[in-house]
């Protein structure tokens, strides 16, 4: 009578490896017949799994010794079983529900393995050149038990174990310093390619679960709590890692060579496991320079791929849509960001993201970050669909203006029209507290103080209201400079339609209460008294009703303007003017309407008006 089978590994192995086994069904048959009767065993012919590693004595903890030894070729077997039970076909696998039986049979055991094997651990040590052999079977089970046909059947049990997910982001963050380690610098480079492709497949798969019972809230902050686990309290370490790891695996892939598909596929695959981060796990709402300059200049390296550079921009997206304020931004601008953005927009793909630069460049810090010292860089290759080129034209010329009157608020000549002395590129300009006079010293602004003081106003230490969208005063006062020059452009049009609105027209007025007035700090008036316009063509318009103007900066990339009546009766002389602004903001997902200034109709009809 024959000897009953106890290890695992022989029928294993040979129905993996399946030699002639297709062209011999009984074979096959029989060698399933065999697993399927180890593995009612109580060990299920993994006895080497069954050793709590924990207990064994210090000097058994090292990769050369007997028992770790043998623990990985068990992990080795276990691995070729879960991928017979796992493979895809007509039908389900035999070895399918086997398998998954074995698995939540042994798992605490296995655990316990993969805890003392796991390099982060520091349970044994990594040693050249002996660590890449306990390594490699533990990156290559990963990809195995977060595969949808195993994790779907083990989830209660990938719940009570949340740190497997903290060693499996550490492998993916750390896994270059690892191999560096334990590996000659000939096999290095294969060995990181082959290894980052187990990691990253599994770490997809444990990110993005597709079973229902993993997609609710606690899976996130389970996900949140073992991501800062796998990098300590300061999780900007994990951008700065993974963005590490991004330069060593395309370093190596270019050294290895190959199958040039495969190796652009893992580094589509890094890159959006770096939006998933962003996206759903630890949104970046601080401003993180480092990162985001040495991320866009990867970018720059993956330009020649466009899946690449695509999935490149959306993790700039994000992180643009979490930070909260515009430094962000201006960063990724001024680092490169828009060439790629503009050359890789042949689908559209990347057009909210392009025309959200050209809407956000109502904020100072955007506007700076475009002015490039060569010129600003032109919209015009970027494809907008049915509106180009027209468009991306008038985004340039508006982006042009804002880039004027950013640079007039920047000057580089000093405001005392006696000064004498030359100004270098290392001189440190004064700027006055009205935003608008700049001096190359104190004496400088000193001496001009009597001639200037009539037309200065303190707008640099104005306090601005919380709803304004606004960090400093200088950025609301370009904001209204902005709105200003809009007013000039299309000051025809506007007095057209307050002719067209005058009461005499019975035109419906709207509610007053839509209308929340800014601190005059922000929007003062212009100071400016005018007797009522003689001109028989405004008689109409002369009574002191308001009309509201409303400039729109974020709906579209090139401003709108509305035009409507306030049904407030005022007591001034003459019609006023109120021009509000509607902006996004960077804080949050929300836009701010704001007052930018209040003006008489006789300041709109004026050639010469200045504002102040």
């Amino acid at each position: 009578m024959p000897v009953p089978l106890k290890d695992l590994r022989p029928p294993v192995v040979a129905l993996k490896d399946g030699f002639g086994l297709l062209d011999d069904p009984p074979a096959r048959q029989r060698y399933i017949s065999q697993i399927k009767e180890i593995l009612r065993s109580e060990d299920c012919g993994l006895p080497d799994l069954a050793v709590n590693p924990f207990k064994l004595p210090k000097s058994q903890w090292h990769p050369n010794s007997y028992c770790v030894l043998l623990a990985m070729g068990n992990l080795h077997t276990l691995r070729y079983l879960l991928e017979l039970g796992a493979a895809s076909g007509d039908a389900e696998s035999p070895l399918a529900k086997p398998s998954i039986r074995c698995l939540r049979r042994i798992w605490s055991r296995l655990f316990s393995w993969i805890e003392f094997l796991h390099p982060g651990n520091g349970h044994v040590p990594v040693l050249y050149p002996d660590s890449y052999d306990y390594i490699e079977p533990l990156v290559r089970l990963f990809p195995i038990i977060f595969i949808d046909n195993v994790r779907s059947k083990i989830y209660d049990l990938l719940r009570q174990a949340p740190s497997i997910y903290r060693m499996l982001i550490d492998l993916w963050l750390r896994y270059l310093n690892y191999i560096q380690q334990t590996c000659s610098s000939r096999e290095a480079p294969r060995v990181i390619v082959m290894g980052y492709s187990y990691i990253i497949d599994a770490l997809q798969d444990a990110l993005t679960p597709k079973d229902p019972n993993f997609c609710d809230q606690k899976f996130t902050e389970m996900l949140i709590e073992q991501s800062e686990a796998a990098v300590g309290p300061r999780w900007r370490i994990l951008y700065e890692l993974a963005v590490e790891s991004l330069l060593g695996l395309r370093t190596n892939i270019d050294f290895v060579g190959g199958p040039q598909r495969l190796h652009e596929i893992m580094l589509y695959s890094h890159l959006r496991l770096i939006f998933v981060f962003c996206n759903e796990i630890l949104p970046i709402t601080c401003y993180f320079h480092r990162f985001l300059q040495t991320f866009v200049m990867q970018s720059h390296l993956l330009i020649e791929d466009g899946e690449q550079a695509r999935m490149a921009c959306l993790v700039v997206r994000t992180i643009w849509a979490t930070s909260e304020d515009s430094r962000s931004m201006a960063c990724a601008i001024r680092d490169g960001i828009l060439p790629i953005m503009l050359a890789h927009n042949s689908d559209g793909m990347l057009n909210y993201d392009i025309l959200l630069v050209a809407r956000r460049s109502i904020h100072m810090p955007i506007t700076r970050a475009l002015a490039h010292k060569d010129g600003p860089l032109s919209f015009v290759q970027a494809r907008f669909g049915e509106a180009e080129p027209e468009l991306a034209v008038a985004m340039d010329a508006e982006i042009a203006s804002r880039i004027e009157i950013m640079r007039s608020l920047h000057p580089r000549i000093c405001a005392n029209p006696e000064c004498t002395s030359s100004i270098t590129a290392t001189t440190r300009i004064r700027r006055c507290v009205c935003l608008e006079a700049c001096y190359c010293s104190k004496a400088c602004q000193k001496a001009h103080r009597k001639a200037h003081k009539a037309v200065c106003i303190d707008r640099a230490n104005a306090k601005l209201p919380s709803d304004v969208p606004f960090r400093r005063p200088i950025d609301a006062y370009f904001a209204r400079k902005v709105a200003w020059k809009y007013v000039q452009r299309s000051v025809d049009l506007i007095l057209s339609e307050i002719d067209q609105l005058s009461p005499s027209s019975n035109h419906l007025s709207p509610s007053s209460d839509q209308f929340s007035p800014l601190s005059d700090q922000l929007a003062p008036s212009s100071g400016v008294e005018h007797s009522p316009s003689s001109d028989p063509t405004s008689l109409s318009t002369s009574s002191s009703h308001t009309y509201l103007i409303s400039i729109d900066f974020e709906a579209h990339p090139i401003p709108l303007h509305t035009t409507q009546i306030w049904d407030t009766v005022g007591t001034g002389p003459e019609p006023t003017i109120i021009v509000q602004i509607t902006v996004g903001r960077f804080d949050s997902e929300t836009q701010s309407t704001v007052t930018a200034m209040r003006l008489t109709l006789s300041d709109l009809r004026s050639t010469t008006f200045v504002l102040r």
